[in-house]
């Protein structure tokens, strides 16, 4: 499965400020990976419960090792699937998401540390990177309950058209959040109710 970055602790952190007053009751993790987002966030609410999907069998098992590893698997449930068409009409209180976002055409020139160990499906965003984005943000107002935050990595140059295409989904723009190294990377997006970063 992709190797966990350092820059994902921005997505987490900002989940963390967003729900501080009014921590989560549920969690949905699209595209969880090894299960680090979903881990953290739950190690923080301990009341909170959680939801994994991811369509890779390997990303699967890890997320479940993982849960297990943190006392966690009581709180969580792991689902194969593409993205939220794995999910019934569930709803969730914050939904997160680290999709692959690299441009297809750019994935011969990444580093060779990434290229030839990080499996194609968590790096391949489509023609332009942002298949994973389209895929997951049309169905968001069916899983989000009113008021719910949704966050995603981005990868360079991508945190306008994200939060352009959550715009167009009808979700309220909620800010952009720099990484440690100055560079955009989390989107959030509010349904229902207006609120910026740290409301």
């Amino acid at each position: 499965v992709l190797d966990p970055r350092g820059d994902t602790e921005t997505l987490i952190e900002t989940a963390l400020r967003l729900r501080r007053d009014a921590p989560p009751a549920t969690i949905l993790d699209l595209g969880s990976g090894s299960g680090a987002i979903l881990c953290a966030l739950l190690s923080e609410w301990p009341q909170a419960h959680g939801v994994a999907v991811d369509l890779s069998p390997h990303a699967c098992r890890a997320t479940m090792q993982n849960l297990r590893r943190c006392n966690l698997s009581d709180r969580a449930m792991v689902m194969r699937g593409r993205w939220s068409e794995a999910l019934g009409a569930g709803r969730f209180d914050l939904i997160v998401s680290n999709p692959p976002y690299i441009a297809t055409g750019d994935i011969a020139g990444l580093d060779p540390d990434v290229r030839l160990y990080d499996p194609a499906l968590a790096l391949d965003g489509g023609a332009d990177g942002l298949d994973a984005y389209r895929a997951i943000i049309g169905d968001l107002t069916r899983l989000a309950t009113p008021g719910a935050f949704a966050l995603f990595e981005v990868g360079a140059g991508q945190a306008g058209d994200v939060a352009a295409l959550l715009a167009a989904a009808g979700l309220t723009p909620a800010g952009v959040v720099r990484d440690l190294g100055g560079h955009e990377r989390v989107v959030a997006a509010r349904h229902g109710l207006a609120g910026p970063i740290g409301a």
